[in-house]
């Protein structure tokens, strides 16, 4: 199971997601440790796969850009801090004060702080008392001074118009490139409105080239304009987004340049939004911009800092730690605003809040974290002994598909060009082919004249979803060579087909083998009792003077013949197939030796382990049942205490029984000659 979306800090929710793995791991799911769920979860951050994946990653520029406050809003900024609330000054739900949410408000635009008090001045109306009225008159006062703050007098609009447009100090973008487009992220629907109100005349854009994205839209208008904007042939070149558009969506096709007009008040949110475009895939270096009130009002002035210091924590994060949300520890959005309101509202200064949050960091309870800090992920170099590629005889995808065409054309004929120098194949498609791949592949991928194109170059797979990006059909016309394309898998049941049964080839090498050496090539397979394969081997049994010598690995066979790197010509030459045949019982014989020796081998390794293993959900069994007896203490419930106990003894059997299946084996390998290859002179 793969998932990319944040861990939100519960330690039942991440339970669950074990549960899912091995149901029988967790007997407690506010309650577990790192022993619980050992080896069930793999946690990485861009920066701990960044010298694994090239250049998928680019590295990110983030830079502020700082709008200065002019008079108009300087007026508008003191009447603001001198507001002092009789009705509203109380707490908005958990905790957030309605002049913090003012605020918020007037950081973002002034038509989002109007929409605020005409709310509030509406509900405040129906309430006669005194201190509402004295409240109503104090908002009205605020909305004279923001009303003054015309798209004109709008510092952080007009600074946003100048990074936009500047080459030698913003991003010098135009609007003009199909290939170049810019996001706006923004909290307010009243000043995303705002901007899409202006923004087209003052870019000089079209209305058809600057799109909304908010949750008020229909699923299937939000989708429509994701999917235009990376679409090079769409007419869309600029996105102005609230943050529906901040989690769960690709915007980084075409897209390099993103712009905070309001800076976020949550970390996850930051981490969110800039992940749009700084994400796996993007070709182009991110930059991100976040647009700074600055005031010589000292309140706004510390508030402003607050925020800024979120921009920087943010940044650090993702280059140190991975993960800015748990610099505040609570992994919900709502909380993390109510941490940084609250910072402003106790008037804390930067350091203050800086310190709050290192400390929140170190001591916040995370189960990830925390279990991180007890399973140490092995080091690269561990996890390398652990992998490797099969021997082949050929070199890549490509020559096999090539040997594999040129054979069967002998009794068929296949369609088929290839290009050496771009490792390119065109295959038309037979009629056995196309029954094949009838329910396999979606209609959409199949060639209109049933030409398919396939390339083992990477990079031109890449740069063809790049372009299959800008067509209405968002499917790539080549497909990438490699072993699990069903086609190639098609081409290997062709050509296994070509040998009848119990029939295999012989290899006469001339100069390469003593001629009266012979090797059977032989495969064994050791299944559990589901029939699936534990133990594959693929190795030579050699005979000298037809008597056995030794048992040989493929790849020391491979090395010392040369198969795959050298052609050996078809002699013609007569082969005794009855002294062939007359051997083989003896190799077999040993091919069945050695195999069990391999299943030893095998179990001596396994059997440890799983024992271990066997004993450990034995006590995780006890430690299920001791949680039910704790849970029904003290209620009544016994028929469902006895259901409950059913079920965890019942899932446990199945699990046991499952073990048993498919790590068992039995000594009777599975023999199959893959070839005998013989010396000549």
């Amino acid at each position: 199971m793969l998932s990319a979306t944040p861990h939100d800090g519960s330690a039942r929710s991440f339970a669950s997601l074990m549960n899912m793995l091995d149901p029988t791991a967790i007997a407690n799911p506010d309650q577990y440790g790192p022993e619980d769920i050992k080896g069930l979860f793999i946690r990485r951050f861009k920066k701990d796969i960044q010298g694994q994946v090239r250049n998928a990653f680019k590295q990110r520029e983030i830079s502020s850009a700082y709008c200065p406050a002019n008079d108009t809003e300087e007026d508008a900024f003191e009447v603001f801090t001198r507001l002092n609330f009789k009705k509203l000054d109380q707490r908005e739900g958990a905790g957030q004060l309605f002049k913090t949410t003012l605020e918020k408000a007037l950081f973002s635009s002034p038509a989002a702080c109007l929409m605020t008090i005409r709310n509030r001045m509406n509900r405040l109306e129906k309430d006669k008392s005194g201190e509402a009225e004295q409240d109503i008159a104090q908002l009205e006062g605020l909305a004279v001074a923001v009303s003054k703050i015309t798209p004109d007098q709008f510092s952080k609009y007009k600074k946003l118009l100048s990074v936009i447009r500047d080459n030698t100090h913003g991003f010098g973008w135009t609007g003009k490139k199909s290939d170049e487009r810019m996001v706006i992220f923004t909290e307010r629907i009243e000043t995303l409105n705002f901007l899409h109100h202006n923004l087209p005349k003052d870019l000089d854009l079209k209305e058809v080239q600057v799109g909304i994205l908010h949750g008020a839209m229909s699923d299937v208008d939000q989708q429509k304009i994701v999917e235009d904007f990376g679409r090079e042939e769409a007419p869309v070149r600029l996105l102005i987004a609230s943050d529906v558009a901040s989690e769960g969506i690709n915007l980084h096709y075409l897209c390099h340049h993103l712009v905070h007009f309001d800076i976020p008040w949550s970390l996850m949110v930051f981490q969110q939004r800039n992940g749009r475009i700084d994400r796996y895939g993007q070709d182009k270096t991110p930059y991100i911009l976040y647009l700074v009130n600055q005031s010589a009002n000292e309140k706004i002035k510390g508030d402003m800092r607050i925020l800024e210091l979120l921009i920087r924590k943010d940044e650090e994060a993702v280059k140190n730690i991975g993960d800015p949300s748990a610099l505040m520890g609570v992994y919900d959005i709502d909380a993390e605003e109510r941490i940084t309101a609250a910072a402003i509202e106790n008037g804390k200064s930067e350091a203050e809040f800086e310190n709050s949050l290192n400390h929140t960091a170190h001591a916040a309870f995370d189960p990830l974290k925390i279990l991180m800090g007890e399973i140490h992920t092995p080091p690269v170099k561990e996890c390398a002994e652990k992998t490797g590629t099969l021997p082949s005889l050929y070199n890549h995808d490509f020559h096999y598909l090539k040997e594999a065409v040129r054979y069967l054309n002998q009794t068929e004929v296949l369609q088929a060009e290839f290009d050496e120098t771009d490792q390119k194949v065109i295959l038309t498609a037979t009629q056995d082919l196309k029954h094949r791949l009838r329910y396999i592949l979606p209609g959409e991928v199949w060639p209109e004249d049933g030409a398919f194109v396939f390339s083992a170059d990477r990079d031109d797979i890449q740069e063809e979803i790049r372009r299959s990006r800008k067509d209405e059909n968002a499917w790539p016309r080549m497909q990438y060579l490699w072993s699990l394309n069903p086609i190639l898998e098609w081409v290997n049941d062709k050509v296994v087909a070509g040998f009848g049964r119990h029939e295999a080839p012989v290899l006469t090498l001339q100069d390469v083998l003593p001629p009266d050496t012979l090797i059977f090539l032989l495969a064994g397979l050791i299944p559990n009792l589901k029939g699936h394969p534990l133990v594959h081997r693929w190795f030579g049994v050699t005979f000298q003077n037809r008597s056995f010598q030794k048992i040989e690995p493929f790849e020391a066979i491979l090395s010392r013949t040369g198969l795959g790197r050298k052609t050996f010509p078809n002699r013609g030459e007569t082969v005794e197939l009855q002294a062939l045949g007359n051997l083989l019982p003896e190799a077999v014989k040993h091919a069945r030796a050695f195999m069990s020796d391999e299943r030893k081998s095998f179990e001596s390794k396994i059997n440890p382990k799983l024992q271990t293993h066997l004993d450990n959900l034995e006590k995780l069994k006890s430690r299920h049942h001791r949680q039910l007896e704790l849970f029904f203490e003290e209620k009544k419930q016994l028929h469902r205490k006895e259901q409950e106990k059913r079920d965890i003894d019942r899932k446990f059997d199945e699990f046991f029984t499952w073990i048993e299946e498919t790590m068992t084996t039995e000594d009777n390998p599975f023999i199959q000659v893959i070839a005998v290859l013989k010396g000549v002179a």
